[in-house]
């Protein structure tokens, strides 16, 4: 039965790790991971869309403080598991490391 008080807090980290798994899983299919420039431009989009990070500005050329940010954990995760190699391993940690891209994470 369907429950009218809506979407509960105990919700949010399964709706966190839903949309994650979904375009994190999309980027990396859609690329090839040894492409790592481009692999992590797309991962940054995905990111993005999954955790509703800030957009980018107007013209599309600005990154904000928060995308620095999460180029900067992909580049520090990358040196620890190479996605190219050890896929899992990259995503797991990512998933592990997301308060540093949103401390209000569940």
């Amino acid at each position: 039965m369907f429950d009218q008080t809506g979407i509960g807090i105990h919700d949010l980290a399964w709706i966190h790790r839903d949309q994650f798994v979904h375009y994190v899983q999309f980027a990396y299919a859609r690329n090839d991971a040894g492409d790592w420039p481009r692999l992590r431009g797309d991962l940054l989009q995905a990111l993005t869309a999954a955790f509703g990070l800030d957009a980018p500005s107007v013209n599309g050329h600005q990154l904000t403080p928060r995308q620095r940010c999460v180029l900067e954990l992909l580049d520090d995760i990358r040196r620890e598991h190479d996605p190219a190699t050890n896929w899992p391993a990259f995503f797991d940690t990512l998933w592990s490391r997301r308060h540093a891209m949103r401390p209000d994470l569940p």
